[in-house]
């Protein structure tokens, strides 16, 4: 996955396929502390209504600084 599809999905998270959903997973994974996956990760998530979102949610709270941003983000706050 690029940075550019990356920024894509933050920006447009409706766009995300299943098999891209195995690279944030993957990425999660392999780069722990890279927060970004984890973050797109448990908006995944929360569109598709998995029972996955509140562990996610859990890991990406942890690895952000600005919790308000992402409340904002999660729950499409502007």
């Amino acid at each position: 996955m690029t940075p550019s599809r990356l920024n894509e999905i933050l920006t447009t998270p409706l766009t995300v396929s299943d098999k891209e959903m195995d690279v944030l997973e993957t990425l999660t994974k392999e780069f722990p502390f890279f927060n970004l996956p984890h973050i797109l990760l448990a908006k995944q998530y929360k569109e598709k209504q998995s029972y996955k979102f509140d562990q996610q949610l859990k890991k990406a709270s942890l690895r952000t600084i600005d919790r308000k941003w992402l409340f904002d983000y999660i729950n499409e706050v502007k």
